[in-house]
């Protein structure tokens, strides 16, 4: 397993585990790697799945597409939804302390 990884065919061994959980997890975003390290390219992650299917690589504790793009992108949206809420009492707060005196107005 660890050859497969760190084969010289992929551009480093971080990208192809980020490659792999993508695969059997159904999930693309897990692809993208931070710069300086590069994704595989497509060709390249048909070759690190033929690898792995080759050595009868599974990951018995990934469920396939658990968190799917649209899951995330759900999940992004409904914490962006409570960080602008958060903020927007925040501003409501502060504006009736400034105009109150300072006094709390609760």
């Amino acid at each position: 397993m660890h050859q497969v990884f760190s084969s010289r065919k992929f551009p480093s061994m971080i990208a192809a585990l980020k490659q792999a959980i993508a695969i059997y997890a159904d999930d693309p975003a897990w692809r993208t790697v931070r710069p300086r390290l590069v994704e595989l390219t497509p060709e390249q992650a048909k070759t690190l799945a033929a690898e792995l299917n080759a050595i009868g690589f599974t990951m018995p504790g990934v469920r396939r597409g658990v968190f799917g793009e649209r899951e995330v992108r759900s999940q992004r949206a409904e914490r962006d939804k409570k960080t602008l809420k958060r903020r927007t009492s925040n501003v409501e707060h502060r504006t009736v302390t400034a105009t109150t005196g300072g006094l709390s107005a609760r």
